[in-house]
């Protein structure tokens, strides 16, 4: 079984910020992708060849059903961040994620979990790309997406009555 959300670099990041982040909800998915070697040699393929000729071996790749995996996803629906990541204070608004949370598995299994609890947010310590991230989190009415990575489950929750600011 291959878990999409792969814990993450920290160094992939330009300038990443550490911020506390309330997570409501996560589901839990399997499906079925393309195994990650396939898929990396695609994308190679893609530029060494002329498009006629990829799009043949693409055809092969993509259709052998053999070529396929298991995958466990693990996406956040409602996800709230401080307003200002510069000054972390303590408005928040809910924002969603350009792919899905990023951890170690046992950690969103976790967190999987613990939003399965009515009325509760779980309170995470997190990793986001300061870089490009902050405009979008201000623009479209507080729906601004980034990227959640390094996840570590805190000890504090709130109600979903005290952060339901959408």
């Amino acid at each position: 079984m291959f878990i999409l959300n792969d814990a993450s670099k920290t160094s992939a990041f330009y300038s990443p910020i550490y911020i506390t982040a309330y997570i409501g909800s996560v589901s839990k998915i399997k499906t079925n992708v393309l195994h990650p070697v396939l898929k990396e040699e695609l994308w190679k393929l893609e530029s060494k060849m002329r498009y006629k000729k990829y799009e043949e071996e693409s055809k092969k790749i993509t259709l052998d059903p053999k070529n396929y995996i298991e995958a466990i996803e693990y996406n956040p629906s409602f996800v709230y961040v401080p307003k200002d990541l510069t000054f972390q204070d303590q408005e928040f608004i809910r924002v969603s994620c350009d792919k899905y949370l990023c951890a170690e598995e046992e950690i969103l299994q976790q967190l999987h979990e613990m939003t399965k609890k009515p009325k509760f947010f779980v309170c995470v310590s997190a990793i986001i790309e300061e870089n490009g991230y902050e405009n979008r989190i201000f623009s479209g009415s507080g729906y601004g997406q980034f990227y959640l990575s390094d996840i570590r489950i805190c000890e504090e929750h709130k109600q979903l009555e005290e952060l339901d600011l959408a």
